[in-house]
């Protein structure tokens, strides 16, 4: 079986093992778009562009359902990996600041932590439970739309405009207290 057999049979296929022999077939025939797609955005980080290999592949059998055409197929493996990249390194850029900021000694020792914590919750409590969870899910663990959208029940669409009233209220009430 070539690898366009296996993209067309990939959407019908209920059984595990003939849906890992099928993504085994187009992992032999797409692994070095893949991977070097992965290792450019990594910007040569070897282990960051594994992670982002496999993850591509996850990220393939979730949304096999998707997939009509073997036609189209080459384009959208690679799409599916420039996101797979840009979801990882926004992750790890939200999980570096954190860290960061909960290793800074003078942040910590001058209880300026605490008190970030209370302005963000005092402005997190102007907005309403989907807006502080939209927020929270985009800011302060990384996720991306359709990943909050998953977690909180409602489409990519939804998470956008939620999140950019939920900002606009934020601007709106910090500038009420700066003036």
């Amino acid at each position: 079986m070539n690898w366009k057999d296996a993209v067309r049979k990939l959407s019908i296929v209920e059984d595990v093992d003939e849906l890992s022999s099928l993504v085994e077939i187009i992992l032999v025939e797409f692994k070095t778009v893949i991977y070097s797609t992965a290792l450019r955005f990594s910007r040569g980080n070897k282990d960051m562009a594994a992670d982002i290999f496999q993850e591509t592949f996850v990220r393939l059998i979730e949304s096999r359902m998707r997939i009509h055409s073997p036609a189209a197929f080459p384009k959208f493996i690679k799409v599916v990996t420039m996101n797979v990249a840009r979801d990882l390194l926004r992750r790890r850029a939200v999980e570096e600041r954190a860290i960061e900021i909960l290793k800074g000694e003078e942040f910590v020792r001058e209880g300026r932590l605490a008190e970030t914590r209370l302005f963000i919750q005092a402005y997190l409590n102007v907005l309403s439970p989907d807006q502080a969870q939209v927020l929270k899910g985009r800011y302060f663990m990384g996720e991306s739309d359709v990943e909050t959208g998953l977690r909180l029940e409602k489409t990519p669409k939804n998470v956008r405009v939620i999140r950019h009233r939920a900002l606009n209220q934020l601007r709106e009430a910090i500038k009420n207290d700066e003036s």
